[in-house]
């Protein structure tokens, strides 16, 4: 089964989430909430910002700083206050003090130790959508350039505001109109992009994941490990492929998974589809399977994984980035360790970050990472570090595999460093799991 993605898709399911992110995108308060903070340190001598909005009928404290805030979601009506005339005469007016002024007898900000206040008009063309109002508390705080500043900053905020509205209803109209029609699939997905780079790309990633796991469009391959003295298989690793047009390398995938919040979600349906092959290894051989330090530290690992398989399992923990809190993933596995399921680190010997696993997690099996293993025969700076690593895997009782391992003297220079484990290609490639028939026998 493949999945056929497309950019026309993706915009045609994740509408609604467009949506959202356009109006988020273009909603002018956080902006709002700047200007406020911002004024205070315009006016040297205020100590309190807002910004009321008009409805038509009444004025709304929309967001307010300094000794205004907490008036923020007032609401009062624009007779008898210093705002509300500003709103009917379209002027910029001035207040040198409070307790003697008639227009700001009712005034809601008088009751918040306002002494002195300018309230200018946030005019839209003809238009008035607001008020600008700054507070002092003492009196004759504000002057003429005061007013003056204060009138220009008001321009630019009446202009923000207008043209965030605009803008969005128009954006959500082209992404809502016509569902049906091709070209304006196109449109949509072109706005959409323009106003949030990456949100189309998001959009598909999500669909793709959401319909690998509801499909289940994954296969599991099986890459034998084998013990390297006598050739004997042990084990496998599951390694999950999903089936995707254009194809993903399957770390990618993952990680794009988890960047639009579903990669746990992607990782456990890769167990589930991992432990449904489980039946066909032989009794005596473990299956490993690949999870990441978030998916390890999901109570839902527990739950998929059955009581009687337990004791065949290894978990790999695959992460090469720094794991920013080992005593969760180290709770998160604890569970499964005491019910017998083994942990792996892999990748190790290419990074800070895989020494960091071998002294956080105190892993049962040991993977040394396939650049440490290529070509290590003849490389002695190679041999050095895995024969540190195989030592320091001897003195606390972990098992060591070396991955990656292609020609025989590779199998050679492991062994020579008492590596008793191994995969590669040399063994065998990730292949199908082959069924096995009741009764049929273990040896390999």
């Amino acid at each position: 089964m493949h999945l056929q993605l497309s950019k026309r898709d993706a915009v045609h399911r994740a509408r609604a989430a467009l949506r959202e992110s356009v109006r988020a995108g273009l909603d002018p308060m956080p902006m709002l909430h700047r200007v406020t903070s911002e004024a205070l340190r315009l006016i040297p001598r205020a100590d309190g910002t807002a910004i009321e909005l008009f409805d038509g009928e009444l004025l709304v404290y929309a967001c307010a700083a300094g000794t205004l805030s907490c008036a923020t979601g007032r609401r009062h009506p624009t007779n008898k206050s210093l705002s509300g005339a500003a709103v009917s005469t379209r002027r910029t007016l001035i207040c040198h003090d409070t307790t003697t002024d008639e227009r700001t007898s009712e005034d809601i900000a008088a009751g918040l130790g306002a002494a002195s206040l300018i309230c200018v008009p946030l005019l839209a063309g003809p238009t008035v959508i607001g008020v600008l109002e700054v507070a002092a508390d003492e009196v004759r705080a504000f002057g003429v350039r005061d007013v003056r500043v204060l009138a220009k900053l008001a321009t630019f905020i009446a202009a923000a505001i207008g043209a965030a509205v605009d803008l969005s209803t128009l954006a959500v109209n082209l992404i809502d109109r016509n569902e049906t029609d091709g070209d304006q699939s196109d449109v949509a997905g072109f706005v959409a992009e323009v106003l949030h780079p990456g949100i189309v790309a998001e959009a598909e990633t999500r669909d793709a994941v959401e319909r690998t796991i509801q499909q289940r469009a994954l296969r599991i391959l099986h890459q034998p490990i084998v013990d390297l003295a006598s050739g004997r298989t042990v084990g496998v690793e599951a390694l999950v492929r999903f089936d995707l047009a254009p194809s993903t390398a399957p770390d990618e995938y993952i990680r794009r998974a988890h960047a639009v919040g579903l990669g746990t979600e992607l990782e456990l349906a890769a167990v589930e589809a991992a432990l449904d092959t489980l039946p066909d290894l032989a009794p005596d051989r473990y299956l490993a399977i690949n999870v990441g330090p978030v998916a390890a530290t999901d109570d839902r690992l527990v739950q998929v994984i059955p009581d009687a398989t337990r004791e065949r399992l290894v978990l790999e923990i695959t992460e090469h980035d720094h794991i920013r809190n080992y005593d969760s993933v180290r709770e998160g596995v604890r569970q499964l360790r005491a019910t017998g399921v083994r942990l792996a680190a892999d990748d190790i010997g290419t990074g800070i970050a895989g020494l960091a696993h071998l002294l956080e997690l105190s892993p049962d099996i040991i993977k040394l990472d396939r650049v440490l293993i290529r070509g290590i025969h003849k490389d002695q700076a190679r041999l050095a570090l895995a024969a540190g690593i195989a030592t320091f895997a001897r003195d606390v009782g972990a098992i060591i595999t070396a991955e990656g391992i292609e020609v025989a003297p590779e199998v050679d220079a492991a062994l020579r460093m008492g590596i008793p484990t191994g995969q590669g290609y040399f063994f065998g490639r990730p292949a199908r799991p082959a069924r096995r028939r009741a009764g049929a026998s273990s040896a390999s």
